[in-house]
């Protein structure tokens, strides 16, 4: 087995970790505030996944400079 199927297995199993990850928040969100709220729920993971990659791509150019 090479590096790239291993490379290929873990990025299809992470995939899959997190939408499974997905579907048992969206459950809690559903089950503890209902189902009005996963649209705000979710409104508040994306702005979390734009600031974390903009934190992501910060750090990068500031590596890149030294």
């Amino acid at each position: 087995m090479s590096a790239v199927d291993v490379a290929l297995a873990i990025n299809i199993a992470t995939f899959n970790a997190r939408i499974a990850l997905g579907a048992y928040l969206g459950g809690i969100v559903t089950n503890s505030l209902g189902l009005i709220h996963t649209a705000s729920v979710g409104v508040i993971m994306v702005v979390a996944a734009v600031i974390l990659t903009a934190w992501s791509m910060t750090l990068e150019k500031r590596d890149q400079v030294k």
